[in-house]
């Protein structure tokens, strides 16, 4: 097989604003990627056709808002965010829109217990099986203690509902063990095409509900 592409892109660009005050944070941001290369998810044939995907602009829009009142030691924020890709929808799974919502009450000078509930909307279709249910759901909470102004421990959980076909996983970006490679497919006790095992041995599958405990700390320098 020659190299993989998928992923790279002409011109980027992106721009973002922010307003404090008040107790309030105001976030407004944007990112565009000219002609993002897809062309690896091509050539499947399903209901719908054979798979069109190839290169096309992606792009983004992030709002959000964060607000503390001092006096009761509450922060609470929420994000929303709207992605597209300018391709033939019944092979995109690279378009949807995400929300997030959070709350972080301080408990005394030294403690912080926090929650937050992540969605994921469903895409337009995918570029294997056509238009699914890829909808995903995550709750955390958390609790934090403060030995001094720089260090901190942390102590948190978090449990994930993906749909029948979405694949979003825990720990991707490095934080623990990655539980899941992010790609699409059904469960699998052993390697088979297109699921196969990974590093630690974890699969890629659709449809499963992986949650975790992490316990952590942080130093400021």
């Amino acid at each position: 097989a020659g190299p993989c592409n998928d992923g790279s892109f002409g011109d980027g660009y992106g721009f973002s604003a922010e307003w404090r005050g008040v107790g309030l944070k105001l976030i407004a941001s944007h990112e565009m990627h000219r002609k993002t290369n897809r062309t690896g998810d091509a050539g499947q044939t399903i209901s719908q056709g054979t798979s069109l995907v190839g290169t096309a602009n992606e792009y983004a829009w992030k709002f959000g808002a964060k607000y503390t009142f001092e006096p009761t030691g509450t922060t609470v924020s929420g994000i929303f965010e709207k992605m597209w890709r300018n391709d033939v929808a019944d092979f995109n799974e690279r378009q949807r829109d995400g929300y997030y919502v959070s709350a972080l009450q301080k408990l005394g000078p030294d403690d912080d217990v926090m929650g937050a509930w992540a969605h994921a909307a469903n895409t337009p279709g995918d570029p294997g099986v056509g238009r699914v249910d890829n909808t995903a759901d995550m709750l955390t909470v958390g609790l934090r203690h403060w030995f001094n102004p720089k260090t901190t421990i942390i102590a948190s959980y978090a449990h994930m509902r993906n749909s029948a076909a979405a694949h979003y996983a825990l720990g991707p970006g490095g934080h623990g063990v990655t539980w899941d490679c992010k790609d699409g497919g059904t469960p699998t006790l052993t390697a088979s095409p297109g699921i196969s095992l990974i590093g630690n041995g974890t699969g890629c599958f659709t449809g499963t509900s992986p949650q975790a405990f992490s316990l952590g700390m942080t130093y400021d320098f």
